[in-house]
């Protein structure tokens, strides 16, 4: 804190609010408000402090989306999310294998290797992110993720149960047993464990110190195509050098007489929130209260109908389409015709007291498996992601940004408070942003009740929810569907809230710029903060 204070230069605190899915990543941005640094800088501290403290979900290898909001000027979405290779090499079984991560109750296959990477934007997204909106010098906002990587990190609970659900990606490599090696009986960490990443932290340090450059051209960019040559992977040195952020205009829409702002085409979460959103309103749904389970079921049913059009055969998205009136009017029809993956993402949403807003979902994927020599994090393995590959795997387009499911967003209310929040949880996303939504556009609900309340999703003709949602267990689900009118061949009830359903972290600041609110999702172990206006 004291070599954080004596070199910063930013203007005195004026309170903010964090929320995030480790209490180290909530303490790197605090330790920036701190200081006098703004709501980006503490999102950039906060992102690279996720890469150490939840190095499951997010790399420096990864890519990712932040949706700003500048005190002065148009909220914008920056767009660092993964871009395929521009050339693809031919694939062999030690570049793109599959395996299956355990998760208890199922088991789900997995595409690694470098065969399974990327070209990773996370890097050139921090570094648009901070010319464009930082306050604070990059040497300074890096400080509290390069000093929790050299002395080592507390492992959490829920960090120890991700390594042990995808201990075949971790443990593949040597070099992963040797930077991420515990306690555990696979040999990784596991809680209670502390882990520290000297060379992750030395990265870190070198992109400070010269810049995003390193990454392009410079030794990070030599160390990460090297392993892809060496291994078979599709990445070279021009996917790194023309790599670009892409800055796009946030989608925004009306809800309750909120105006909600979030990731636009060519991702697809985004715009399926916003059409179950359309759709509730259009069938007058929303303006009758609180939105009951089986039109839960309904809406989702038909948002899931309406995904399969959201792809098109080669960019991914046609996207708007879907919120055209005579769109919604057809499927609110269909909604009257009745009675009455895990994945490797994580988020981080920050507010201050100037009036700035940031919201950021990042992944890695699931981590391609193999380590970059020297350097403390893996390559992303996205071209393996089944999610977010809707042609087939090893048939995507070269040179194309990818869509992904992530949908950081701001709400602006009625009395003029801001709210920032997103979530991890792959399709899982849209249901449960477009729940806690709901409940945070009604009067009474405040952000830890709608965050905790429970949650449903239906996936095609699947049906999940956590118990609480219906009373008394799966009979409840098909219950529930029946009145819906709705076809469910399988139902899954879970007994608690449960991360499947997502980990939705958000924070709020009143119109007068002084009063805060944060709460960070218990189902991915979410913390949050608050710090006083002074």
């Amino acid at each position: 804190m004291t070599k954080i204070a004596k070199e910063s230069a930013a203007s005195e605190p004026t309170g903010g609010a964090v929320a995030a899915g480790h209490e180290e990543t909530v303490g790197a941005a605090r330790t920036i408000l701190e200081v006098g640094g703004n709501a980006f800088d503490a999102a950039i501290a906060a992102s690279l402090m996720a890469c150490v403290a939840e190095p499951v979900l997010a790399s420096l290898g990864g890519g990712g989306f932040l949706l700003a909001r500048p005190e002065s000027g148009e909220s914008a979405v920056f767009d660092f999310f993964a871009q395929t290779p521009r050339r693809r090499s031919a694939p062999t079984d030690s570049s793109f294998f599959e395996i299956n991560a355990d998760f208890g109750r199922t088991t789900q296959a997995f595409h690694i290797g470098v065969g399974a990477s990327a070209t990773p934007g996370f890097i050139p997204g921090m570094f648009e992110v901070w010319r464009r909106h930082g306050s604070l010098p990059m040497t300074v906002i890096a400080e509290p993720a390069i000093s929790a990587a050299r002395r080592g990190v507390r492992v959490t609970a829920y960090q120890g149960y991700l390594f042990g659900v995808v201990s075949p990606i971790y443990s593949h490599d040597p070099a992963s047993l040797a930077c991420f090696g515990g306690s555990s009986a696979d040999g990784l960490v596991a809680e209670g464990d502390v882990l520290a990443n000297p060379e992750l932290a030395a990265a870190i340090e070198l992109l400070a110190r010269d810049g995003e450059r390193s990454a392009r051209d410079g030794d990070l960019a030599r160390a990460m195509v090297q392993t892809c040559l060496l291994h078979g992977g599709h990445l070279r040195a021009d996917d790194l050098e023309t790599y670009s952020v892409e800055i796009r205009e946030p989608l925004c829409f009306d809800f309750r007489g909120h105006r909600i702002a979030t990731n636009p085409p060519p991702s697809s979460g985004g715009i399926l929130i916003a059409f179950g959103l359309g759709l509730l309103e259009q069938a007058g749904v929303a303006a009758a209260g609180p939105v009951g389970w089986d039109d839960w079921i309904r809406i989702m049913s038909l948002t899931f109908e309406a995904r399969q059009t959201v792809h098109d055969g080669e960019h991914g998205a046609t996207g708007h389409d879907l919120l055209r009136p005579a769109v919604l009017e057809a499927y609110a029809r269909k909604l009257a015709a009745h009675p009455p993956s895990y994945r490797g993402t994580t988020h981080i949403s920050v507010v201050d007291g100037r009036g700035n807003a940031a919201t950021v979902t990042l992944s890695n994927g699931e981590g391609s498996g193999i380590m970059v020599p020297g350097c403390g994090f893996m390559l992303n393995n996205m071209l393996g992601e089944e999610d977010i590959n809707p042609r087939g795997l090893g048939i995507w387009p070269e040179d194309t940004r990818m869509s992904s499911m992530m949908a950081p967003t701001l709400i602006d209310g009625p009395a003029g408070e801001v709210t920032a929040l997103g979530s991890g949880g792959s399709n899982r996303i849209r249901t449960a942003m477009m729940q806690v939504i709901e409940r945070v556009t009604r009067p009474e609900c405040d952000l830890a009740s709608a965050i905790l309340a429970p949650r449903l999703h239906v996936e095609g003709r699947n049906l999940f929810f956590e118990e609480s949602a219906a009373g008394d267990g799966p009979a409840a689900g098909n219950r529930i569907a029946g009145i819906a009118g709705v076809e469910i061949d399988n139902v899954s009830c879970f007994d608690e809230r449960n991360m499947f359903f997502g980990g939705v972290h958000a924070v709020r600041v009143a119109a007068d710029g002084r009063h805060f609110d944060a709460f960070g999702d218990e189902r991915r172990a979410g913390c949050a903060a608050v710090l006083s206006a002074g």
